[in-house]
């Protein structure tokens, strides 16, 4: 053989061999499913143990529940299949050699446990009777060994923790917030008043469940409640006045609550009233966003101490310095624009959006130990129509709609790095976030609705989907 021939052949080998190599270890795992889609929803849930040595992907539709066990280096090391109904995903925990998995009866209003033994496969069924009785939901989470159901008292100051431990045990914290007079900081004496609003005729708790290992979407983060499990406690952010926010920790060791107030403020002038604010907890800091129709302000205090590190703000008129990307929107006011982006170049834009809408921020801690803070405006828009309503495509198309609407949500914002030890802003181009990442690679794939999750483990976020093309559960790593 030629020489040149042969080394040609080799080099091409190679790269191919290298390539496929690299694609492997981005992608973790892969299996092909078979699942059409004919049997139900399909849905995907993940789940670690408190020390990220393993992590679990659960994949269900209405007849099945698959169980796809991983250790510390995303290798699958146990796969169990067994029966599964109608049940939605609550969350679960990894105990040991248990797999807890908690889901809710459609109909019939229970908790169902399905425990897997890791070492045998065999799944044992508990099913756990709901009784709220004079209690309002408020939302559940996972914990390191435990999943948490959370209420709160509908006419008394009193914080619930339903704590299940697996199997049928359940363990229930009750918090009185009337000791030592925490209750006279709440809303007429009353911890669900304060968490809820009404929507329609009736209140709905208006609080959010917080991921800090995952970038929150804008949906979630424009909550004016949000609560964060940090270690052996429940951290519960309240955002009321603009020139304070309001701490209650819940510890679920020794079920004792205490309430903390975090002083803010990013302007000078002392007049400037902030009608629109919002906050996030990430690690150990506390990052608000401030508005009003005259200023932008973010402020970042340590969570702590509550000492205030660093603040911003930028009058209507001037430029925002204090951001790495432009000012961007997703969603257009019409139904003929809901589908439209833009980048908005003044600041008296950005407040409009803000000041019509909710105020969002969020953080998350990126590879290099840098904070990357979005800060934004959500709003959902709803609008009735009369005839026709436009369909997406390269060609503008319309269905009629005989007096029905439609309802899309329009982000509005920008990001920025900051020094999570000094808050000092970090210059420069920021890259994609993860959930960016995410959001490119999966454009083209086509994922049923609630069949994908993020978690993190062997220190890259995991990306789990059911791909509905070609039927199979992957695994995808991004970082």
């Amino acid at each position: 053989m030629n020489p040149h021939i042969f080394i040609r052949i080799l080099i091409t080998s190679l790269c191919i061999f290298f390539s496929q190599f690299a694609f492997s270890q981005d992608k973790p795992f892969e299996q092909i499913i078979g699942w059409r889609g004919g049997h139900g929803p399909i849905r995907i849930k993940s789940i670690s143990d408190s020390t990220k040595s393993s992590s679990c992907v659960l994949l269900k539709n209405d007849e099945r529940l698959k169980v796809f066990l991983f250790d510390s280096k995303m290798q699958a090391i146990k796969n169990v299949e067994t029966t599964a109904g109608d049940e939605q995903f609550l969350g679960g925990f990894i105990n040991k050699d248990k797999i807890e998995i908690y889901l809710k009866s459609t109909y019939l209003g229970n908790l169902i446990n399905k425990e897997v033994d890791v070492v045998t496969g065999v799944v044992k069924e508990y099913t756990l009777p709901l009784e709220f009785k004079g209690e309002k939901i408020l939302g559940q989470l996972n914990s390191p060994n435990n999943f948490l159901y959370i209420t709160a008292s509908k006419k008394s100051a009193v914080f619930n923790v339903y704590k299940f431990a697996g199997a049928d045990k359940i363990n229930k914290v009750r918090f009185d917030l009337t000791v030592n007079g925490i209750n006279k900081n709440l809303r007429n004496g009353s911890l669900w008043n304060e968490l809820s609003s009404y929507s329609g005729l009736s209140k709905s708790a208006d609080i959010a469940i917080v991921d800090p290992e995952i970038e929150c979407e804008a949906d979630i983060a424009d909550a004016p409640n949000k609560l964060y499990l940090r270690n052996d406690s429940l951290i519960l952010l309240m955002d009321k006045d603009p020139e304070s926010l309001k701490l209650l920790i819940f510890n679920l060791g020794n079920s004792e609550v205490s309430i903390r107030e975090v002083k803010r403020k990013c302007s000078d002038q002392e007049n400037e009233y902030f009608s629109k604010f919002n906050s996030f907890l990430l690690k150990d800091r506390l990052y608000s966003v401030l508005a009003s129709s005259e200023g932008l302000g973010i402020t970042i205090n340590d969570f702590n101490t509550g000492e205030q590190i660093a603040k911003f703000y930028t009058a209507a008129e001037d430029l925002i310095h204090f951001r790495n990307t432009p000012i961007t929107q997703d969603g257009g006011g019409t139904v003929y624009s809901m589908n439209a982006s833009r980048e908005l170049s003044k600041t008296k834009q950005f407040l409009r959006k803000v000041t019509n809408g909710d105020p969002v921020i969020t953080a998350v801690r990126n590879s290099y130990g840098q904070d990357e803070i979005t800060v934004g405006a959500y709003k959902k828009i709803t609008q009735t129509t009369g005839g026709f309503m436009p369909m997406g495509g390269a060609s503008m198309s319309f269905y009629p709609t005989f007096g029905g609407g439609a309802s899309w949500n329009r982000v509005t914002r920008f990001k920025a790095l900051a020094n999570p030890s000094s808050g000092q802003h970090i210059e420069g181009e920021m890259k994609l976030s993860v959930a960016e990442q995410i959001q490119e690679f999966s454009e083209s794939i086509k994922i049923p609705e609630d069949g994908s999750s993020v978690f993190v483990a062997n220190n890259y976020h995991q990306f789990a989907y059911y791909d509905k093309q070609d039927k199979k559960l992957v695994v995808i790593k991004f970082q």
